[in-house]
């Protein structure tokens, strides 16, 4: 009996932190619900995240491409320095590409955080270009503010580069935006739900505080933890570390890199994160109150940390008070816990951006 070939398509996923990864795997397992074979493409964090995956049939590597730092900060100055060096890791990327491209025949290549595919956006025949990328909507909020602050503004130079890009290379931008956003699709645009993973959980709320989780970001940038030296004892609260090493005792439980976090997530009733998209869109969607430490010099960890402050249901705050910030919070829990209305309808970014995906590939209308 003749086997009827699955659409095939890659994934291309920024591997520097963890934030795309998980928005993708969200979106991969939908694909792959819908009877999609997916090969994907990724480096560093992205490469031990996805490398157990049953849902990708053959992982490929990049080389990672990452940010300048100083003091261990980001700089804009130090990234440019770096660039003759980013960019020959950038021309080595775009040749593993179009190898892949060459050995395997994709209806569409969807990619986040990623800009190897304007090696191919004039091939001829070549596959449909999908991007999954907010960069739009950071800088629409960074224009609707008069208090931006100076030493973000040329990391904002840099999203409206990303902009720019993803408004003239991908064919289409699947767009994932909070809540209380709403705009209407545009015509290359589709606007999503927050995308979040499975095997994250709303459970019933709490009013009391028995597990704070701390997990910042996985990229180089990710915040110290000096401010648990300054909290107190705690009484019958766990505060678990994830990301970071360290010596466990009655109160901290450090777990080192955790790269399938979710029972941990499930778990917390107070999370403490950087201002990545990714989660803050799974606090959103949990429920879960947030101690937000925006990565500094970075314009949408501005943006993500003050929506999350405005919302109600977080605090902002810095390495160096964020111990200030928690005692605030478990003062609060109830206002902070309360600020959050049933967001369940929220929680299907992922099948949204499949079905589109899906659709997309299946019209065959798109004018390449």
């Amino acid at each position: 009996m003749h086997q009827v070939s699955k659409t095939k398509v890659l994934f291309i996923v920024n591997g520097l932190g963890l934030g795309n990864s998980t928005r993708c795997s969200a979106i991969i397992h939908e694909l792959y619900g819908l009877g999609y074979e997916i090969d994907l493409v990724t480096s560093a964090n992205g490469l031990n995240y996805f490398k157990t995956s049953d849902k990708i049939a053959e992982l490929f590597s990049f080389r990672s491409l990452v940010y300048g730092k100083h003091n261990g900060k980001l700089s804009v100055v130090k990234t440019i320095l770096m660039f003759p060096w980013l960019f020959g890791f950038f021309i080595l990327n775009c040749i593993t590409l179009r190898s892949i491209l060459s050995k395997n025949k994709y209806s569409a290549v969807i990619f986040d955080s990623d800009y190897s595919v304007i090696s191919i956006k004039w091939q001829r025949q070549r596959p449909l270009l999908l991007a999954i990328n907010n960069a739009e909507v950071i800088v629409s909020e960074c224009r609707k503010r008069s208090d931006l602050p100076r030493n973000i503004r040329m990391q904002y130079v840099i999203e409206k580069l990303d902009s720019w890009f993803h408004k003239r290379i991908p064919d289409f931008v699947i767009c994932p935006v909070f809540d209380n956003v709403n705009l209407a699709d545009q015509p290359k645009i589709k606007y999503t739900p927050p995308i979040i993973r499975q095997g994250l959980a709303i459970k019933t709320k709490k009013q009391t505080v028995n597990n704070i989780l701390i997990m910042l970001s996985g990229s180089q940038f990710g915040s110290d933890i000096c401010f648990l030296n300054k909290l107190p004892q705690l009484k019958n609260i766990k505060i678990s570390i994830i990301g970071k090493n360290g010596t466990s005792n009655n109160q901290f439980s450090f777990y080192g890199k955790v790269y399938n976090n979710q029972n941990f997530i499930n778990e917390a009733d107070i999370l403490v994160i950087n201002a990545g998209f990714s989660a803050i869109s799974e606090a959103i969607v949990l429920e879960k109150p947030v101690i937000v430490i925006p990565v500094e010099n970075h314009a949408e960890q501005f943006i993500n940390s003050h929506r999350a402050e405005q919302s109600g249901f977080g605090l902002i705050a810095t390495q160096e008070n964020a111990d200030e910030k928690i005692m605030e919070m478990l003062g609060n829990f109830e206002k902070y816990r309360a600020a959050r209305g049933s967001s369940r309808d929220e929680a299907n970014g992922a099948e949204i951006a499949a079905a589109f995906i899906s659709k997309t590939i299946e019209s065959k209308k798109v004018s390449i």
